[in-house]
């Protein structure tokens, strides 16, 4: 679970280093370009969740 955490703070981290430097004049604004990164991070934040479920899922049966 920890590296589902740091993988998506790492990724957070670099897409708002990338957005500083691209709209360096108008910091912190609120742009289509931050809803788009915002709503793929939630994607695969939920994907992962998803992922990490089903294998948590398929051990549990295994230990059955």
């Amino acid at each position: 679970m920890e590296v589902i955490n740091q993988t998506i703070r790492y990724a957070g981290a670099r897409a708002y280093k990338f957005g500083r430097r691209l709209f360096r004049s108008d910091a912190g604004a609120i742009t289509l370009e931050w809803i788009i990164i915002a709503a793929l991070l939630v994607a695969v934040a939920s994907t992962a969740g998803a992922v990490f479920k089903s294998v948590v899922i398929s051990y549990e049966a295994k230990l059955k």
